[in-house]
């Protein structure tokens, strides 16, 4: 049996797990599938400085411990805390656990190579929800404005329903991946110019692939090793879109706070990047500003390397000028600057190199396509809400592209269909209003003869 049947067989035996046995059986489950040095317990997490921390939690660690005994908070990978059902008052209970057990983990901060952490994954587990995912998922984002990300729960799995994670997005691109936990005092140096996004994933049958596939991926960085197995191949039968709700930045302080909601795609039309070109005119690349949480990162595409043109704003060399290249864009970590200082820079390559800055003249086309809005409900279920939809799935740009050009024909035919739909009605209850008037009718003994035929009319108004 392969590693992905394996953790499917287990999601079905914990499913049928309740009451007080789903601790004994979440525990018994991954104990028999996580690898070694990793183990599951319910005991009690203890700091170096004396804080501890126990209740209805499960600890994964790499000590040599029994149930109800002390587990040192340094080898702690992953505060998993377990009820039955979830409801709004389990989760908030459960958040507050999670939030303190990260805290006590957070006193024992050890320096630690690149590319991994000391940092603990925070898990709430449920078999059952008595509200919907979104809902919980709302909950989560009223609770995390009052609470410092580091504290964040990483993960909401309900095993019955799906997992509520989140993921990592770079500016102009869709979700590529997900996010664990930074390493704390990680981001004292720079701030990455990544959106954060919580996700809500219809796992179903495959929540405990998805649960563990995350703490394998948190196993690699906790503790780097050979054996352990590929975390993508929990995942390999199943599609793993899932629907995207509040978006989170870094300010400079390394906090995640909520993107403003007019910088969203369906509010914010970013300004047309500006050209860089040489003397005769050639296109060098294209630079843009994107407004940030108490600064802006700059975005450039083409040949030239960002880091030799960020030395150009003003302050430079007193803030982290770091890159972050993308397959398309070279993105710049979040710097202390607005629009007036992005403009300045530009004012600077223009002034002190042999390089021309100058706007994109390409037009844009903006054309009305109906005399209606979302009031009409046409257009708010068939179109806007459709394409709501659309923007909130972590489609990549080929796939939302391709769904497009596929909608783009039905919602043709559906204008279509609808338009003739109307001018059939008119026609009928014109013809109808003739025959009631006696216009169009003449009598012969016990025959009526109606003078009018819309039959081709209605032929005309079908197609």
């Amino acid at each position: 049996m392969g590693i992905e049947a394996k953790f499917l067989k287990a999601c079905r035996k914990l499913g049928r797990a309740g009451g007080s046995n789903i601790v004994s059986e979440l525990q018994q489950v991954l104990n028999s599938l996580l690898p070694q040095p990793f183990r599951v317990n319910v005991g009690i997490m203890v700091a170096e400085v004396g804080a501890q921390m126990s209740g209805r939690l499960m600890f994964v660690h790499t000590s040599d411990t029994k149930d109800g005994a002390e587990i040192q908070s340094k080898e702690v990978a992953a505060v998993v805390h377990i009820s039955e059902v979830m409801d709004l008052q389990t989760i908030r209970e459960a958040y507050s656990a999670i939030a303190e057990a990260k805290k006590i983990k957070g006193l024992h901060i050890q320096p630690l190579r690149s590319g991994t952490t000391s940092s603990a994954l925070g898990i709430i587990f449920a078999v059952n929800a008595s509200v919907t995912l979104e809902r919980l998922a709302r909950e989560l984002e009223g609770l995390n404005q009052s609470t410092s990300s580091q504290y964040w729960p990483d993960m909401i799995v309900i095993l019955s329903q799906g997992i509520i994670n989140y993921g990592v997005q770079f500016p102009r691109e869709s979700v590529s991946g997900e996010f664990l936990p930074a390493e704390p005092g990680s981001l004292s140096s720079y701030i990455p110019a990544i959106y954060i996004i919580m996700l809500i994933n219809p796992t179903a049958e495959y929540t405990l692939n998805k649960m563990c596939s995350l703490l394998i991926a948190q196993f690699r960085r906790f503790l780097p090793q050979e054996n352990l197995p590929d975390w993508k191949a929990l995942m390999s039968g199943f599609s793993e879109h899932a629907l995207t709700l509040t978006g989170y930045q870094y300010n400079l302080a390394g906090n995640l706070v909520t993107v403003p909601r007019n910088l969203y795609n369906d509010r914010y039309l970013p300004p047309r990047a500006l050209r860089i070109e040489d003397q005769n005119g050639e296109l060098l690349s294209t630079i843009a500003f994107i407004p940030w949480q108490e600064g802006g990162v700059v975005l450039l595409t083409g040949r030239l390397p960002l880091e030799g043109l960020l030395i150009f704003i003003e302050g430079a060399g007193t803030f982290s000028m770091g890159v972050t290249r993308r397959p398309q864009t070279q993105i710049s970590h979040v710097l202390p600057i607005n629009q007036t200082l992005f403009m300045k820079l530009l004012q600077n390559i223009q002034q002190r190199s042999n390089m021309v800055v100058k706007e994109d003249e390409t037009q844009t086309v903006m054309q009305k396509l109906a005399d209606e809005g979302t009031i009409s409900p046409f257009i708010s279920r068939l179109f806007v809400g459709i394409l709501n939809l659309r923007d909130r799935t972590t489609l990549s740009l080929a796939e939302r592209a391709e769904f497009d050009r596929i909608y783009d024909s039905i919602i043709r035919g559906l204008f279509a269909s609808r338009t003739a739909s109307k001018r059939i009605l008119e026609i009928y209850v014109e013809h109808a209003k003739r025959v009631a008037d006696g216009s169009i009718i003449k009598f012969a003994g016990t025959t009526v003869h109606i003078e009018e035929s819309i039959d081709p009319q209605l032929g005309k108004g079908s197609k």
